[in-house]
């Protein structure tokens, strides 16, 4: 039986048991066999027996296997006779696992216990074939499941849209070139790509690639092209040039590993022309080949940008500073000379105009011709005005506006300023090319001054410049001369007036009766005694009480004695002379050196003082006689601390021991008049001023001031007046250097006139003399029958009158009485002739007077008159104002003639 343990062999248990074998002594079944529950037989295995090895069941069933101790059929194969064999499983089988059906039907599955098909194949008889394209389908799921990107579309499988079909096995993207619908058809399978024209092509910007026709890669710089929009799709900033494309002017490539890029170009970038440069960096240039900013610009936010340079950047020429009107100044960039900058923050240089500040004459000059820097600021040059535009400086013409003489004579020889209008200087007159020329003998003339301020002793006569009385005109009308003996003439003044003591005779200057020439023939001397005569009255023409002797020579007639060989003859004397009073105590021999004056004791002290009618020349040296004319000045304001003030009056200016009083004078005198006249052409007489009263006006002051003259020194009170309105007018209305200013207008604030010293009472004319006034002085003569004993009577006569000596009176009378059988008569009625022609004469000189006085007031009323017309017109237009003035009867010709003078 089978387990039993008595055999050697296998014969030993094969005999027995069929189907059986000896192992280690051990009957047992064969491989595939298994005994019976009565151990007496071995029959196959079926599925389901126990095993303990997997051949234990192959080895009786193909295709079976032992699996946890039982047999069981393979992966694929189903028991089948009673369990007695494996066969494979058939589609459509039962099944529990998927290897159930894939081990026995490739390509199949178990689903739903049932073995099927696997997604992608189809059964056919009992194979699952693979699917293909254009094979019959019910859902999408048994195409793609396979091949991938199909779908199930109209009971058939197919490629999707994007796709194409490659062996009906497979679906593949679509390449360039390949039919389309849509664009969808080919971006899906080809980036950067679309459909025209019912094919697959690259979008602009991009082509194909090198291998196949797969995909679309932007177009890098180099790359060929077309049209410029293929190249700037894929590279922005590109373009197509000559079939290649490269970067824009301005830009450089940057290629990268798929990719191209146009940089926009910088400062030091490479460059071969200005533009690659200019056009990415404005105000750039190529230079060596790199990019570098302009001259005048400089590089900033990375390189990328070029600005101006700004005032004070570091600079290196002015190339290098482009702001207009710069220049490079000490290695930094400033505003060249003419220019200025308006502030710190203002990049720009404003060019100067006139008034604004400055340093030096070139800020000026270089940018406005014919201007300078005075006081801090652009001004025009002396003789030009400011342009409307304040950017030039107009050449000053006659009737430009001016504030000083220098305005318009810089420019206008002979100019002067005006009432602020540059005329012609007084002394000359315009021409047709409105230039100013030196007025000649018969020019036009409106006042005297016109003509003697260039023409030496000249005269406005009658509308005409013409020469003084006594003076003649040279052949070239350029200036008067004196006229000499033998000169012509047409009346006595013509001579007189320069050569004393001769006179017109037959149209021709000779020495009047009782004067000789002197041995030059230019001059008239007064006959002394012992000169050669003719006739008596050649003699006594010159000197009383003379006559021409037997002899031939002058002499005294009888009863007279000489007083010295040029005053004539006196009458002897019969009494000594009163005996003059003597100096004061203590001043004997104190003044015998200096003459002309008079020691007096004040102040505590002897003083040598001028006697009357006499003044030294600005108070010290020697004493000359004099004349003396009286000023009125109207002064409204004194200098302050910043500027003019008014002045006012105060009791205490008319104090003459008050400080206010002092200071008045001192500045009117010392630092006014005394700085004025010798200016002018009364500096050679001029001796002195002196305040003679101070008074309140209606506005400022009135000071009377004295101007003395030496005696023997002629001064017209019109050519006087005449010359210190100018001077006063040329200082801008200050006095000198007084610090005062006078009142407007100066021709009736400056006042002019002739001392009255006889109407005064403030003569020393002796009580039995009488007193003669005249322009700048007086003369004392004593009365009749009063003989004049006065210490210097050749000079100051009349100041000692003592009666007359009986027997002079006698001989007065005899000389022109009659004497008949030896008694003397008086001729009475000579006497009272006498006396009738004197009173005649003295109504007749009162009457002169008062005639003369009114024309004065007459001629000073029409010159203030004519002045407030004229005053602010231009020479032309004085001219045209006067002719019209003339013409309408309102204007009478004003012209300072001999009258004037002393």
């Amino acid at each position: 039986k089978i387990g039993d343990n008595t055999c050697q062999k296998d014969e030993d248990c094969q005999e027995a048991v069929g189907n059986s074998t000896c192992s280690i002594d051990t009957c047992l079944c064969q491989s595939g066999f298994r005994p019976t529950a009565e151990k007496d037989t071995c029959v196959k295995r079926i599925v389901g027996d126990s095993c303990q090895r997997s051949f234990d069941c192959s080895d009786s069933m193909d295709n079976s296997i032992c699996k946890a101790k039982h047999c069981q059929c393979q992966s694929g194969y189903a028991a089948r006779n009673s369990n007695t064999m494996c066969t494979k499983r058939n589609l459509g089988e039962i099944c529990t696992f998927d290897s159930d059906c894939s081990d026995s039907v490739a390509y199949s599955s178990c689903y739903q216990n049932q073995c099927r098909c696997d997604l992608g194949y189809f059964q056919m008889n009992n194979t699952c074939i693979k699917r293909t394209l254009d094979t019959e389908c019910s859902v999408s799921v048994e195409c793609s499941a396979f091949i991938p990107f199909s779908a199930c579309m109209e009971a058939t499988c197919k490629c999707l849209p994007e796709y194409k079909p490659l062996n009906h096995s497979q679906c593949v993207k679509l390449s360039l070139g390949d039919p389309c619908t849509n664009h969808s058809n080919c971006r899906h399978s080809l980036s950067n790509s679309a459909c025209f024209n019912n094919t697959c092509q690259c979008l602009a910007g991009f082509m194909e690639t090198e291998i196949g026709r797969s995909s679309c890669r932007p177009i890098l710089i180099g790359d060929t092209c077309v049209k410029s929009r293929d190249c700037r799709k894929a590279t922005p900033n590109s373009q197509c040039s000559k079939g290649k494309c490269e970067c824009k002017v301005g830009y450089h490539s940057v290629l990268k590993e798929k990719s191209s890029e146009c940089v926009l170009n910088r400062i030091k970038n490479y460059c071969s022309r200005d533009s690659d440069c200019s056009t990415a960096v404005r105000y750039s240039m190529c230079h060596n080949n790199r990019c570098f900013c302009g001259l005048g610009f400089k590089v900033v936010d990375n390189n990328r940008r070029c600005i101006l340079r700004e005032l004070g950047d570091v600079c290196q020429d002015n190339n290098d500073c482009s702001i207009p009107d710069t220049s490079c100044i000490y290695f930094k960039c400033s505003c060249s000379d003419g220019y200025y900058q308006q502030g710190p923050s203002i990049q720009s240089c404003t060019k100067r105009k006139l008034y604004d500040t400055c340093e030096k004459d070139i800020d000026c000059a270089i940018v406005i011709p014919n201007s300078r820097c005075q006081d801090g600021r652009c001004r025009c040059q002396h003789g030009h005005q400011p342009g409307v535009d304040l950017e030039t400086c107009i050449r000053n013409s006659l009737g430009s506006t001016c504030k000083c003489d220098k305005d318009c004579i810089t420019e206008i020889e002979g100019s002067r300023c005006f009432n602020a209008s540059c005329v012609c200087k007084i002394g000359y007159r315009y021409n047709h090319e409105h230039e100013c020329i030196v007025r000649q003998i018969g020019d036009a003339c409106d006042i005297s001054v016109d003509c003697d301020a260039v023409l030496n002793k000249s005269v406005c006569l009658n509308s005409t410049c013409s020469c003084e009385i006594g003076y003649k005109p040279l052949a070239n009308r350029t200036n008067c001369v004196q006229r000499h003996l033998g000169d012509n003439c047409t009346n006595h003044y013509d001579c007189s007036t320069t050569t004393d003591g001769s006179t017109c005779s037959n149209s021709t200057c000779l020495c009047q009766t009782g004067y000789k020439t002197d041995w030059k023939s230019l001059s008239c001397q007064r006959r002394r005694l012992g000169d050669v005569c003719l006739v008596n009255v050649e003699c006594s023409e010159a000197m009383n009480f003379t006559e021409c002797g037997n002899s031939g020579y002058c002499q005294c007639v009888d009863e007279y004695v000489p007083m010295n060989m040029t005053e004539g003859c006196m009458l002897r004397p019969f009494v000594p002379l009163p005996v003059q009073p003597g100096p004061p105590p203590g001043c004997d021999n104190y003044c015998q050196d200096q003459e002309n004056t008079i020691c007096l004791y004040t102040n505590a002290e002897y003083r040598c003082m001028c006697i009357d009618g006499y003044a030294r020349r600005h108070r010290i040296g020697h004493c000359y006689k004099s004349r003396i004319y009286s000023v009125v000045v109207n002064i409204t304001q004194v200098a302050g601390l910043y500027d003019f003030e008014d002045i006012e009056y105060i009791d205490d200016m008319a104090q003459q021991n008050s400080s206010e009083y002092n200071d008045i004078v001192a500045r009117v005198t010392r630092s006014g008049f005394d700085k004025i006249i010798p200016h002018t052409y009364l500096s050679d007489g001029y001796l002195g001023s002196d305040v003679s009263g101070i008074a309140d006006a209606f506005s400022g002051i009135l000071v009377n001031v004295s101007l003395i003259f030496q005696y023997n020194y002629s001064v017209g009170l019109g050519k006087l007046r005449d010359n210190l309105i100018n001077r006063v007018n040329e200082s801008n209305r200050e006095l000198g250097f007084s610090r005062l200013l006078v009142a407007e207008p100066l021709s009736e604030t400056i006042w002019v006139e002739d001392v009255n010293e006889c109407a005064l009472n403030t003569n020393d004319c002796h009580f039995r003399a009488v007193c003669i006034n005249f322009i700048g002085s007086y003369t004392c003569s004593c009365k009749a029958s009063y003989k004049d004993e006065s210490p210097n009577k050749s000079s100051r006569p009349g100041r000692n009158c003592s009666d007359v000596h009986p027997r002079a009176l006698m001989h007065f009378f005899i000389k022109n009485a009659g004497c008949t059988d030896g008694i003397c008569e008086t001729p009475w009625a000579m006497v009272i002739g006498v006396l009738v022609f004197i009173f005649g004469l003295l109504a007749i000189l009162l009457i002169m007077e008062i005639f003369i006085r009114i024309e004065r007031a007459k001629k000073a009323k029409r010159l203030r008159y004519r002045e407030y017309l004229l005053g602010d017109l231009n020479e032309k237009e004085r001219k045209d104002a006067l002719k019209k003035l003339k013409e309408n009867g309102g204007y009478t010709n004003i012209a300072f003639d001999h009258s004037d003078e002393p």
